[in-house]
C-alpha cells in the first residue's frame, strides 16, 4: 500500500519532465486481512474494504502539516490510524490487521530525514 504526501512544488523538473517537489513523504506498508467465513464475504466486498482502508490513510496523511511529519513519530501514528481503520473495517466474516510500515522516507528541501 504506498501513500505519500508532496508539497511546494520547485519551477523546474526532473529529467523525466515531472514536477520537483522540496518536500516529499513516502510510505509502504502491507495491510492483511483473513477472511474468517468466505461465504459470507465477496472478492467485491474485500476489494472495498481495502480500497477504503488505502484511501483512509492517503487523506490522513494529507491532513498532516509538514511539521507533523517532520517533528513527530509519523511511523505511530500512522500505525495508530491503521489499528483504528482496521477495526471499524472488520467485520465478523473478515478482519483488518493494523498495517505494517516497511518503508518511510522523508525528504526535506533534498535532504533526507531519517526517523
Amino acid at each position: 500500500m504506498p501513500l505519500s504526501k508532496q508539497s511546494r512544488p520547485c519551477d523546474y523538473l526532473d529529467e523525466d519532465g515531472e514536477t520537483v517537489y522540496d518536500f516529499g513523504c513516502f510510505v509502504e506498508a502491507d495491510v492483511a486481512y483473513s477472511v474468517i467465513a468466505p461465504k459470507l464475504v465477496t472478492v467485491a466486498e474485500r476489494d472495498k474494504a481495502l480500497l477504503t482502508f488505502k484511501e483512509e490513510m492517503q487523506n490522513y496523511l494529507n491532513g498532516l502539516s509538514e511539521a507533523e511529519i517532520v517533528e513527530s513519530d509519523l511511523k505511530k501514528m500512522l500505525t495508530d490510524k491503521s489499528a483504528e481503520l482496521a477495526d471499524n473495517l472488520s467485520t465478523e466474516a473478515m478482519k483488518l490487521s493494523p498495517c505494517e510500515i516497511y518503508i518511510l522516507e522523508i525528504h526535506d528541501a533534498g535532504t533526507e530525514i531519517v526517523k
